[in-house]
């Protein structure tokens, strides 16, 4: 367990890594591993201050590129 709080990037890349090939015989490509590998190697790396320092750095909303929420219809 040390080994991984001293090695978070490594963490973080093995961990996304078997996200995304754990899709591939579904027919999906994992386009949500880097989320997913984030959200598992942040506690791992930095316990509970991880996880919210994690939370802290997304967005509360996502826009597009008029500012416009994203996903809505323009015009």
């Amino acid at each position: 367990m040390a080994w991984l709080r001293e090695h978070p990037v490594v963490t973080f890349f093995v961990v996304t890594f078997v996200v995304a090939r754990a899709f591939v015989p579904f027919g999906s490509f994992g386009a949500f591993s880097p989320l997913v590998g984030a959200l598992v190697a942040a506690p791992l790396c930095g316990g509970r201050a991880g996880l919210r320092e994690v939370g802290r750095e997304l967005p509360a909303r996502v826009r597009g590129p008029s500012g416009e929420p994203a996903g809505r219809a323009a015009g």
